[in-house]
């Protein structure tokens, strides 16, 4: 599983086409900042995937920012829009609702080190639900994180 952060607002202004030789080309541009919300992303090395947990910035839930979501997306808030403690918990809990480990298929779930993943209740809901907790070194997710290095490059 790895966090990212998607922009609501695009910084990256797009390409304009328009006719050879035309002086003056309209484009509609968005004078808003955006805001950042995070997307948590997993998947298993056979391609099934986890559905994605959306975090707001924001204080209540707004079932309409979720239209157009994959189905069973998981859809929380915070003040800040990124992950804590609390939060990886319910994540925690989607993730074993999703893949269904048991005694027979315990699960692997290879995270980055932040201090969010690592709390005692974490660690213990994982233990009993049969989910192996691999946490990768700090500051090396971005070479041994699989979501980065296999996913992304295909």
């Amino acid at each position: 599983m790895d966090e990212t952060g998607l922009q609501t607002v695009p910084n990256k202004l797009p390409k304009v086409y328009a006719k050879k030789g035309k002086k003056i080309v309209g484009k509609v541009v968005s004078a808003e900042r955006g805001q950042t919300v995070t997307a948590v992303c997993c998947m298993g090395a056979t391609g099934i995937f986890v559905p994605p947990a959306l975090f707001f910035p924001r204080k209540l839930q707004k079932p309409e920012l979720m239209y157009g979501a994959p189905e069973d997306s998981l859809q929380l808030v915070s003040d800040s829009g990124y992950m804590n403690s609390d939060l990886f918990i319910i994540w925690l809990n989607h993730f074993i609702k999703m893949v269904k480990p048991s005694k027979d298929e315990p699960a692997l779930l290879i995270l980055d080190n932040h201090s969010s993943h690592l709390s005692l209740q974490a660690i213990e809901l994982a233990r009993d639900h049969r989910v192996v907790l691999l946490s990768l070194a700090p500051h090396t997710s971005h070479r041994t994180q699989s979501l980065d290095t296999g996913f992304l490059d295909h």
